[in-house]
């Protein structure tokens, strides 16, 4: 099945041309993110998570949901694809909030895109952190996003994304520039959805960023930061509080057979 990009150019509010050039690329990048939230739902419910390209788009697109990283960047990579960009899938070991001496496993999905002369890092499924904008692989050079700052360091063979926290330098996830392939995430993604110890299977995470920062929902605990350095912090003491700014907040539209309420500790 090809991709719809009409459809798609409609969920994201995207109405610019449909070409291959580093313009659109930073308009889809930004929108992308800030209409499609991140959610694990489905894998936290136990729910089925197919990969293939048309039910990407019935749950993504046209059912208003979200995803995670595999199901983010695969339809992202349908669409840049039908552009006319070269796109190349990557995997990353996930290094955010993970001390020096554990060992991660090969689990994040993101892309490298070739345009205009110029490579770039794209990733529209990192949660409460995933990038606004392409970032161009260039080591060493601090990048601004529309939310964060980043930069790219080279690791021995490797390549490393940092995020500026307060001064700080921060390893949001390491990986090669080797190319992955669908067969590669199927592994992946039974993996992380399946797993028992998995965090997509003991945590609710739904994420975007906004125009004026970014809203997080960690089981109960809903957070607003604002661009501004400003944290708004609620605990939804309620299945109807939850279902609201589920709603409200991800623009999210839950069909009627799925259950949020049953599996968290609300605390009234």
């Amino acid at each position: 099945m090809d991709i719809n990009l009409n459809a798609y150019f409609k969920r994201i509010n995207y109405s610019g041309p449909a070409i291959a050039d580093i313009e659109v690329l930073k308009q889809l990048h930004y929108l992308h993110p800030l209409s499609i939230p991140f959610e694990n739902i489905s894998p936290w419910l136990g729910l089925p998570l197919p990969l293939q390209l048309d039910q990407l788009q019935e749950k993504l697109v046209m059912m208003q949901r979200g995803g995670y990283c595999y199901e983010q960047n695969l339809l992202f990579k349908a669409v840049l694809t039908a552009l006319g960009f070269k796109v190349t899938g990557l995997i990353a070991r996930v290094r955010w909030n993970i001390g020096a001496e554990i060992v991660t496993p090969r689990s994040h999905m993101l892309l490298l895109v070739e345009t205009g002369g110029e490579t770039y890092l794209c990733d529209v499924g990192f949660g409460g952190l995933t990038l606004t904008t392409p970032l161009k692989l260039q080591y060493d050079l601090i990048q601004q996003t529309p939310h964060e700052t980043f930069r790219i360091v080279k690791q021995n063979e490797l390549v490393s994304l940092e995020v500026l926290i307060k001064d700080y330098w921060k390893a949001v996830y390491v990986l090669a520039l080797d190319a992955q392939f669908e067969a590669d995430y199927e592994v992946a993604n039974w993996f992380m959805s399946t797993y028992p110890d998995s965090a997509f299977k003991k945590t609710l995470i739904i994420a975007r960023p906004t125009s004026t920062g970014r809203l997080s929902l960690t089981n109960t605990e809903l957070t607003d930061r604002k661009k501004d350095g400003t944290i708004h912090k609620q605990t939804l003491t309620s299945v109807t509080e939850l279902l609201t700014a589920v709603k409200t907040k991800f623009s999210i539209e839950l069909p009627n057979d799925i259950d949020l309420g049953n599996r968290l500790p609300f605390v009234s």
